[in-house]
């Protein structure tokens, strides 16, 4: 098939255009430079809206805890850094809540902007804040002055401030089902099946009558045409209206799973309101509803579907609206952000773009972000035989791929050849055949994190290890391991001909395996693990030595750790192996790194656990014999530390990363002093990869926003 000339140029100009805009939005917020990359979508967002004075400035989160501004209705997105307040929070079914006339002025979850969403600033200025720090926020709202009061709703109640955002008092007790303030100053909240009304904390909250409202209000939506005001809400049985102001109430929508209803504030006649599976929208005040939201048909039908087949479902509080525009309003689904601005007739989505098909694989589409990154990765790899071919390891999508140095990706799973999609933990290349690769996949994901450290249901989560044999466009599983999530493989480059390879691979629950024949059969090696915990998950072979390293992570009961983690070392192929982290007794281990100019010179991580504060780095200088506990919780901004990833820049071998769920963490010194990297925008950051191509370009996987690309880092003073 034969691109033309003239497509090729256009599909450049297309894809630098994106990308300087991308660069351009990134560092809006001052010098510092940072791209998202990915290929949008695959990952949960949430509570998407825009504002009343601006609906070109949209507010979105995702359920990693990641919050995104768009200036530009959505087209392109920019990460708010997770320093700021609102960053991190756990809020993350909070809609945004927009200054009815000022378009820099937003709150949202726990924090307030003054400037478009630049900078956050907490809620509460001079004290902890009366609803308690471990109480979520669900509603916020806020009214017009130039110093707007503002009111937070959370499972145990009301709260309003007058504007000084100092002295708060609670205004009502129960289950916040929403918050709408109107053009004329009056509040209608709803906490439990008890709808209240008041005029700017002037006057005390009022119970009102709520006859036809079957139990309590789970959604509220508000609007007001020069005196006449027009409520909807969410309860027992479907979507009740009122056009009275909230005294009588009729059921005009009949949907037993209704989760939300939004409007625009500054009319009547539009509501949209949604369930699981569709999106409904009025044009005249409630009297007649029509579904809106047809998937693949007046919506973009995406890749995260389409390649994936993921089907859909609408996230629970994901629907939003203009909240000054009634033709918008935004849905999201599990994995994929919706948008239309003419009243539901058509959706066009605005995670990511697409640019027709891949060259080496017409069945997949090329893929590009736009800043709404929502997914955790574990690694990004470059291909040693070909710098333009870049790899990407995730959760949940399992691996991407680019023939253009990042610009664009590829969904690398289409094909049915690898049966465990889900996750790919790490590859390796054949250095013999250009092409070949090996992957360690899984249907099991984020092994590493706290919720999944255990040992799985064996028979819902497998993996294996697959090869491919043309750069990752296609692959076929190898047998002979045993069925279970596969958490490395790697390449013994000393041992291996052309005609035999000799691989190495780490299985979740079994330890560490061996294959002499290029993946063909397998031989268990045991020694590395011990009873109870056999979660074997990162293995390494020195480029010096060519001794093998193989740890375990945990294994979680509950909130116990019963039984230690460790590294295991083999100088003999794997036959036999020592324990260099013997006597440590480390419960929550999930990685090492060896110095590859010496390799007595090795760090570890740990994690802080309930009655064990293990959390930071650990390093040893003599190959195990001892250990020095480096960096703890003590620094970091949480007071603890889950140890993620721990790696050495394989350019300047003095400079050490630290991934963790309390930010990444550099030293310039070779682990004698530690800092925190304050200018990732990200918190729960993986590993740190440097472009072999420039040194001075760094890409960073987290969990939760794809990979971030900006200037190396080397935790200087002053960076």
């Amino acid at each position: 098939m034969t691109t033309s000339l003239q497509g090729v140029r256009l599909f450049n100009l297309c894809v630098a255009l994106t990308i300087a805009l991308l660069s351009q939005v990134a560092s809006a917020a001052g010098d510092w430079k940072f791209e998202l990359l990915g290929p949008g979508g695959g990952g949960t967002f949430l509570t998407c809206s825009a504002s009343a004075a601006d609906p070109n400035f949209m507010l979105c989160a995702c359920d990693m805890s990641g919050c995104y501004r768009s200036w530009d209705g959505g087209h392109t997105w920019t990460l708010i850094p997770w320093q700021n307040v609102i960053s991190g929070s756990s809020e993350t079914a909070c809609q945004p809540y927009f200054h009815p006339t000022n378009a820099n002025i937003a709150v949202w979850r726990n924090s307030i902007t003054r400037d478009k969403g630049v900078t956050w600033q907490p809620m509460c200025q001079d004290k902890p804040a009366p609803w308690g720090p471990a109480i979520n926020i669900h509603h916020i709202a806020c009214s017009g002055e130039e110093q707007p009061a503002v009111y937070v709703g959370s499972d145990q109640g009301i709260w309003g401030s007058q504007g000084d955002l100092k002295s708060w008092k609670q205004l009502a007790k129960g289950p916040c089902g929403g918050i709408q303030v109107m053009a004329d100053g009056a509040v209608f909240a709803a906490a439990g099946n008890v709808l209240y009304q008041w005029t700017a904390l002037k006057t005390e909250p009022v119970a009102m009558e709520t006859t036809g409202l079957p139990g309590a209000i789970t959604a509220l939506a508000a609007g007001m045409e020069g005196t006449n005001r027009v409520l909807h809400v969410v309860s027992a049985g479907g979507l009740f209206t009122s056009r009275d102001s909230g005294k009588m109430w009729k059921k005009t929508l009949d949907r037993p799973n209704m989760t939300q209803v939004v409007m625009a504030r500054n009319q009547t006649q539009v509501a949209y309101a949604g369930d699981r599976m569709d999106v409904f929208v009025t044009k005249d005040s409630g009297a007649t509803w029509s579904s809106t939201f047809h998937y693949g048909k007046n919506t973009t039908h995406t890749w995260v579907d389409r390649e994936m087949y993921w089907g859909y479902y609408i996230q629970p509080r994901s629907l939003g609206c203009g909240q000054g525009d009634p033709r918008i309003a935004t849905v999201t689904t599990q994995a994929e952000l919706f948008i239309t601005t003419d009243f539901g007739a058509t959706w066009e989505s605005r995670h990511g773009k697409e640019f027709g098909p891949m060259p080496d694989a017409p069945n997949s589409a090329r893929l590009q972000g736009v800043g709404a990154e929502t997914t955790a990765c574990y690694d990004y790899v470059f291909d040693p035989n070909d710098p333009k071919r870049h790899y990407v390891a995730f959760g949940d999508i399992g691996l991407i791929r680019s023939i253009d140095a990042g610009s664009t990706w590829a969904w690398a799973l289409k094909d049915k050849g690898c049966p465990w999609k889900n996750s790919c933990y790490d590859l390796s290349f054949d250095p013999f055949h250009k092409g070949r690769m090996f992957g360690a996949f899984s249907s099991f994901h984020e092994v590493m994190h706290w919720i999944c450290c255990t040992t799985p249901n064996a028979a819902a989560n497998k993996g294996g290890v697959c090869v491919s044999d043309d750069y990752g466009v296609t692959w076929r599983a190898l047998s002979g391991l045993p069925l279970a999530p596969c958490t490395s493989v790697k390449v013994d480059l000393k041992h291996s001909t052309a005609d035999a390879l000799v691989l190495y691979a780490t299985v979740w629950g079994h330890g560490v395996f061996q294959s002499t024949d290029s993946g063909v059969t397998w031989k268990e090696k045991p020694g590395v693990g011990r009873a109870g915990n056999m979660n074997a998950l990162q293995l390494q072979i020195h480029p010096k030595t060519g001794d093998i390293y193989a740890n375990t992570a945990a294994n979680r009961n509950g909130s116990t750790f019963p039984v230690a983690s460790g590294l295991w070392k083999s100088s003999d192929g794997g036959d036999t192996w020592a324990e260099i982290t013997a006597g440590q007794n480390i419960k929550w281990m999930n990685a090492f790194a060896i110095d590859p100019l010496d390799p007595n010179n090795i760090f570890i991580t740990g994690s802080d656990i309930p009655s064990s504060a293990q959390g930071g780095v650990y390093r040893t200088t003599d190959g195990g014999a001892s250990w020095t506990r480096v960096l703890d919780g003590s620094k970091s901004p949480d007071g603890f530390l889950h140890g993620l990833f721990v790696e050495f820049n394989p350019y300047e071998p003095k400079v050490i990363y630290f991934g963790s769920t309390g930010g990444l963490w550099a030293s310039p010194d070779g682990g004698t002093t530690w800092r925190l990297l304050e200018k990732i925008p990200f918190k729960i950051c993986h590993r740190v990869r440097i472009d072999p191509a420039n040194h001075d370009i760094m890409y960073v996987t987290t969990d939760g926003c794809g990979i971030i690309r900006c200037p190396t880092l080397r935790g200087n003073p002053g960076e």
